[in-house]
């Protein structure tokens, strides 16, 4: 009997978790079905978002060109008004351009009045000019003499100008050969300078090298100013006679070096 009862025990524990395990799986199922219709509403949204995004988009870019065309428009209306009121201006402008031309007119009336007035003096005056005329005339042929007169003149002074210019042409080679040997004395003038600046570099240079002498030479030393700027050197030692002496001709600028001498050691005494 124990073991009737422990199987059936058994067999219902089975049948239970059999029973739990197959709404479980029922449950799972209807979780997957849904998690789909989810996912499928999910997806749909989605593409409305996109769909709304693009449409945003494009509202956005439709609300810039308005603003755009807004603003165009805009200058376009502002524009047009100056050009309105310019057109107003220029009407007014015109008007009292009118209303002036209408003055000048009335002017030039009286002014044709009084053109014929002085045409009627000029016809006088004409009359008044033809006389005169004549009298230029013949006061014409006078001139025309005096012209005859001048012109042979003319022709005399520039005879004499032919002469001056060639004149002018010779004292101009004159110049010209005056002014290539002044170059040329000139060049000379420069070239002796610059031999001059050269000399006078080498002297300073010797000059320089005979002070180099005197600081390096620590002996008696003098510089012999003439040839006969030559004295004797006196020295205490035994061979003070052998340099020195009176009478040696020495060229201007010349060096002389006068040598010092030792002492000669004297011998020791002998005992």
């Amino acid at each position: 009997m124990v073991a009737k009862t422990g199987g059936s025990f058994s067999a219902r524990l089975v049948a239970r978790q059999l029973v739990v395990l197959s709404m479980v799986v029922e449950k799972t199922f209807l979780m997957e079905k849904e998690i789909l219709r989810l996912r499928h509403h999910v997806s749909v949204l989605l593409r409305w978002l996109c769909m709304s995004e693009r449409r945003t988009v494009e509202l956005e870019a439709l609300m810039s060109t308005t603003e755009q065309v807004e603003s165009l428009l805009r200058e376009e209306l502002t524009a047009t008004e100056e050009e309105v009121a310019e057109e107003w201006k220029r009407a007014e402008v015109r008007k009292k351009e009118a209303e002036v031309a209408v003055k000048e007119a009335e002017v030039a009336r009286r002014g044709v009045a009084g053109a014929e007035e002085k045409v009627a003096s000029a016809t006088k005056e004409k009359e008044v000019v033809m006389k005169e005329a004549e009298v230029a005339v013949k006061e014409a042929e006078v001139v025309r003499r005096c012209v005859a007169e001048a012109e042979e003149k003319v022709v005399l002074v520039m005879k004499e100008k032919e002469v001056a210019e060639r004149e002018a042409e010779v004292a101009k080679s004159e110049t010209r050969k005056v002014m290539g040997m002044a170059m040329e004395e000139v060049r000379r003038f420069w070239k002796a300078r610059d031999r001059n600046e050269v000399l006078q570099e080498k002297v300073e240079e010797l000059e320089r090298e005979v002070e180099r002498a005197r600081k390096e030479f620590a002996g008696t030393k003098r510089i012999a100013e003439g040839p006969d700027d030559v004295s004797g050197v006196v020295e205490d030692w035994e061979n003070s006679g052998a340099v020195g002496r009176v009478g040696i001709l020495v060229k201007p600028g010349k060096v002389i070096v006068v040598e010092e001498t030792k002492p000669k050691k004297k011998g020791k005494k002998t005992k």
